[in-house]
């Protein structure tokens, strides 16, 4: 009976190591490098976080790209607030940006870039977020969208130890659907 107990908790003791040296080097991989010099088809930024939205209307009028999607914009939010919020002339605006209103969360965002990338003929993706969310968003993005050339583009967040947490368990159990189903949309 001792045993069979000491080695349940050798068994734990070596299950939260794996996971606490998982985390650490979650956090310290987490991307810090922008792409700017790079130039794609297109820019898809995922909203919800400080200064997503500035560095993807940055990128279009640097012209890294020839189209932008803001997706997850909620529904009651005018384009033209946000076209005049992150300075963008009228006419880019018009031709070359779209605002995704039906993503809810990071899935949603995928599903959302999958069709617009679809309509819109898209080879190569920019994808802009924040560096703790980018993992999981280029887990979901790459499941999504395999013959897609996807560059990440993270902006620095604060990186609160609990966002990084809670992070890297939504990324596991996701890197784990992802894994037992491969070669599936979103």
């Amino acid at each position: 009976m001792r045993r069979r107990a000491a080695g349940g908790l050798v068994a734990l003791a070596c299950l939260l190591s794996a996971v606490l040296g998982g985390l650490g080097l979650f956090a310290a991989l987490l991307p810090d490098g922008q792409t700017a010099q790079l130039r794609t088809d297109a820019i898809v930024v995922l909203t919800g976080g400080n200064g997503r939205v500035a560095r993807a209307a940055e990128l279009l009028k640097a012209h890294k790209a020839q189209l932008l999607l803001i997706s997850g914009v909620h529904a009651d939010v005018p384009a033209e607030d946000i076209r005049q919020q992150y300075d963008i002339p009228g006419p880019l605006f018009a031709c070359c940006v779209t605002l995704g209103r039906t993503a809810e969360d990071t899935i949603g965002n995928a599903n959302e870039t999958l069709a617009w990338v679809r309509q819109n003929k898209v080879r190569s993706l920019r994808l802009v977020t924040s560096d703790v969310h980018m993992p999981r968003a280029m887990l979901e993005f790459r499941a999504a969208m395999p013959r897609v050339e996807i560059v990440s583009d993270p902006v620095r967040s604060t990186r609160r130890p609990l966002i990084v947490v809670s992070e890297y368990t939504k990324y596991l159990l996701r890197l784990a659907i992802v894994t037992v189903t491969p070669g599936r949309a979103p």
